[in-house]
């Protein structure tokens, strides 16, 4: 009886991640197990695409980049504050202006989180529904939690690169 032929070697579960750049001591890390991920820069650390397009839309001028975040997160609590005052007042004109207000700015840095949660609020105040205008603000507020988190930590980030 002849011996059966080899079958091909088992492929792995996980593929490979690919090596890593060298790092400072210009070695290279080993490959690791688990899916390969994009790395990015650590001075594009947590600005995301909407940064990098904002950064684009005003010369590469970084500077005025941040400083269009560090004001969105300050005004970012009186926003939200003013959507909920319009939306628990039932004032669908007050609701809409502080709505987009919020929305559009938040599109500018990336602040998904809250353009996800801002749309379904817009969309009950247009149908002039408060009441489910109202049920959405918690998840507007977790949002807010979410967004400033990352923001915050993409501008420390940032700052201490300089």
């Amino acid at each position: 009886m002849e011996p059966e032929p080899l079958s091909p070697p088992a492929v792995p579960a996980k593929p490979l991640a690919k090596p890593r750049r060298a790092n400072k001591d210009r070695t290279a890390d080993a490959a690791v197990p688990g899916p390969a991920k994009p790395r990015r820069a650590r001075s594009d650390a947590g600005s995301g695409p909407a940064l990098v397009e904002l950064t684009k839309e005003v010369g590469g001028d970084t500077a005025v980049v941040w400083q269009f975040v560090s004001d969105y997160l300050d005004l970012l609590e009186h926003r939200v504050t003013a959507v909920t005052s319009a939306v628990s007042a039932g004032n669908a004109e007050r609701a809409e202006v502080a709505l987009l207000s919020l929305e559009s700015t938040s599109l500018m840095v990336g602040a998904d989180a809250i353009v996800r949660a801002v749309r379904p609020i817009r969309a009950a105040v247009s149908g002039i529904d408060f009441g489910v205008a109202r049920s959405k603000l918690p998840a507007l507020r977790r949002a807010q939690s979410t967004d400033r988190g990352r923001l915050e930590r993409a501008r420390a980030a940032h700052d201490s690169d300089r």
